[in-house]
């Protein structure tokens, strides 16, 4: 088979190319032919080259309309059996459907959606990206959600032969060789205790939450050292209310970490939080994080919203959004030990090699 899996993007700006990536790998590994067409960012460029883990790289124009004519004609061009799309937008799905008429509609068409892209978006853009979502369901032939809400909700649209659901997972195996040294990492912690939060400092997402937290927690447990990795808009603010409130003591935060050192400091965790609001657009995630947190076997905090609670059930422990005093003793008891740890057999289901059987069976 030759599949083509198409995206926009870096993978900092659009996650979803984790999805091309982890399932092209293991296509690969099986024998079949695997593209991944992608825009021409030199990033993209310096991360891939022209090929990644068996999977062939065909780089696009960037910037539209130049970006659809090139991955049109790229598509085109190979005569793939599968076209898989990772977004809904006219750089995407339009592309691999304009590709899918060239040919006389011989390949099959994949809408994949991660999110419910145009609830991020004012109006009068949310309509426009509305009815691309639209478009993208009534003329694919596969539609996959990596949520259950999506599913029932966007996937209205959708015949219920041609609904498929498929959330993240992790790279077991990969994440077990990042992790090597994490205890060496530890030491130069000298001794403190640590909460880490792993993910983009942007409004959208609710970061301040922990800091919220900090002063109650550090008065309990003054070795606390909270960490915050990544990078993003709010990363000057946050650093400012910070000094501000006199909680450097308890406050480090380390910027967008490469994949071996974030996940070190993953294992090296005492406890690892996510605060997510119970709202439309939390619910129709599926927040790659879960997944990250869930490899490094810590105590995880966070609520219970959607694909969140789905994914981890009681192997987790759940605060009060509402309630910063909840969420500060929830991260205490953690730190006693009372707070459940991932089970080994919680990871294994949640691996890729477990979603591409799944993903098998969707391609039929």
């Amino acid at each position: 088979m030759r599949i083509g899996f198409v995206n926009t993007g870096t993978l900092q700006q659009n996650a979803s190319t984790i999805r091309c990536l982890q399932l092209g790998k293991l296509l690969a590994q099986n024998g079949h032919d695997v593209f991944l067409f992608i825009s021409a960012q030199p990033e993209n460029i310096a991360q891939y080259g022209e090929r990644v883990q068996g999977i062939q790289i065909k780089y696009s124009a960037v910037g539209l309309p130049r970006e659809q004519i090139t991955k049109t004609m790229l598509m085109s061009k190979i005569k793939l059996d599968t076209i898989h799309c990772m977004s809904s937008g006219s750089s995407v799905h339009f592309p691999g459907w304009l590709a899918k008429q060239k040919q006389r509609g011989r390949p099959r068409l994949i809408m994949d959606f991660d999110e419910w892209q145009s609830l991020w978006l004012p109006y009068p853009k949310r309509l426009y990206q509305q009815a691309w979502e639209w478009f993208a369901c009534k003329s694919s032939d596969r539609v996959i959600f990596a949520s259950h809400y999506l599913g029932e909700h966007l996937g209205r649209y959708v015949a219920p032969t041609n609904r498929f659901y498929l959330p993240y997972a992790l790279d077991w195996e990969l994440f077990q060789t990042h992790a090597i040294g994490w205890e060496t990492l530890r030491q130069h912690y000298q001794g403190r205790r640590l909460a880490v939060y792993m993910g983009s400092l942007l409004p959208q997402f609710d970061i301040g939450k922990i800091l919220q937290a900090v002063r109650e927690v550090s008065q309990s447990e003054p070795q606390i050292l909270f960490l915050f990795i990544g990078a993003g808009s709010l990363r000057a603010q946050l650093e400012q209310q910070v000094q501000h409130e006199g909680l450097t003591e308890w406050v480090r935060f380390l910027g967008y970490l490469p994949d071996q050192a974030m996940t070190q400091h993953l294992c090296a965790a005492d406890v690892l939080l996510f605060p997510i609001e119970d709202s439309i657009l939390n619910r129709s995630r599926c927040p790659n994080k879960i997944f990250q947190y869930l490899a490094a076997k810590r105590p995880i905090i966070t609520n219970r919203v959607g694909e969140v609670v789905h994914i981890l059930g009681e192997q987790a422990l759940y605060f009060d959004f509402n309630s910063p005093a909840d969420f500060a003793q929830k991260i205490i008891m953690a730190l006693h030990g009372n707070a459940p740890i991932p089970s080994e057999s919680l990871v294994v289901q949640n691996s890729w090699a477990q979603r591409y059987t799944t993903y098998l069976d969707i391609l039929g």
